[in-house]
């Protein structure tokens, strides 16, 4: 078919087009068109709304998730400054005791911080930051809140071992308050202490304190050690026993005073 055959024919089927729609015949066809093609257009329309509610979807849970994990390192942040400020809290505490009791006494005190636990396993021991340069002396008493924790064994211009009351190589000449008992306190395998050579005779009770006798002169007398848990009765025995509850808390020791 040459060109100008195919443009007359074009021409030709337009003009056919043309009339059958003004004699109305093309409205059936275009409406049977219709028909046949508009569920397909459903079907597309409806998968076409699917996938954007899909894709809000996940761009939604994505920005939760961001959110989520913003709130996360927040809260985390949080946490971490309460942490904080409680430690602040308690160093506050403490230090404020320390004052208060240093205050209270006529003895001069000299302050110090705990730098180091023994790690050894040998002994119950710790060094603190203050030394012979500071004037602490070997020998001296080591108390925390008002409590005996041990004293001065080692000594360096910078620094000190302190041997604590619970290290099993301690003994104390103590009494029990508001009685005429008295014994030795050792120290004991486990932050522990046992009251020793109390005569038989003497009345101990559970609850009762243990204090420094001062006798030996090693210790200042009327300094607080602890606190008896349980009396320990032996039938024949000669003397008594009794475990004694410590009263410094030796697994968070921070501060110490010094007897000077």
């Amino acid at each position: 078919m040459n060109k100008k055959k195919f443009i007359t024919l074009i021409v030709s089927i337009a003009l056919i087009i043309i009339f059958l729609h003004y004699k109305g015949v093309s409205n059936k066809v275009e409406g049977k068109l219709q028909q046949t093609t508009s569920p397909i257009g459903v079907v597309l329309s409806e998968f076409s709304a699917k996938i954007k509610f899909y894709y809000s979807l996940v761009t939604h849970i994505g920005q939760l998730q961001s959110e989520n994990n913003e709130l996360k390192k927040t809260n985390n942040e949080l946490q971490s400054k309460i942490a904080e400020l409680d430690e602040d809290k308690r160093e506050n505490d403490n230090l404020k005791k320390l004052l208060r009791f240093s205050e209270d006494s006529k003895v001069n005190w000299i302050p110090a911080d705990i730098s180091a636990f023994d790690s050894s396993n040998i002994r119950q021991a710790v060094t603190i930051n203050k030394g012979s340069k500071d004037g602490i002396k070997e020998g001296s008493s080591v108390i925390s809140e008002g409590f005996l924790i041990g004293k001065v064994i080692e000594l360096r211009e910078n620094s000190a071992m302190v041997l604590l009351v619970i290290d099993p190589t301690s003994s104390i000449p103590v009494t029990v308050q508001g009685t005429l008992a008295s014994g030795l306190v050792k120290g004991q395998i486990g932050f522990g202490l046992t009251l020793e050579n109390v005569p038989q005779g003497e009345k101990i009770s559970k609850g009762d304190i243990i204090l420094t006798s001062g006798l030996g002169g090693e210790f200042p007398r009327g300094l607080i050690i602890g606190k008896i848990e349980e009396v320990l009765n032996k039938d024949n025995g000669i003397f008594q026993q009794a475990e004694v509850r410590p009263a410094a808390d030796f697994k968070i020791l921070k501060q110490v005073l010094i007897v000077n």
